[in-house]
């Protein structure tokens, strides 16, 4: 399955609408990048995938240690 395409630089005045739209597909989407030099990006949009992303050794986004 591919994920669905995001441009947060394109949501209008009311956001919610489209996170809502992206949890339902799933929760992750890849998306136009907020830095330039970089090709795209991948979103999540649930509190329990961002708490995966974060604490995953392989991202590197999080020291060691217990985590709640």
């Amino acid at each position: 399955m591919t994920a669905p395409f995001f441009d947060p630089f394109a949501l209008g005045d009311d956001p919610f609408a489209h996170f809502a739209e992206m949890r339902a597909l799933g929760g992750i989407a890849r998306g136009a990048a907020p830095y330039p030099q970089l090709a795209d990006a991948h979103y999540v949009f649930s509190h329990e995938l961002v708490s995966r992303v974060l604490k995953h050794p392989a991202l590197l986004q999080a020291p060691p240690g217990r985590y709640e």
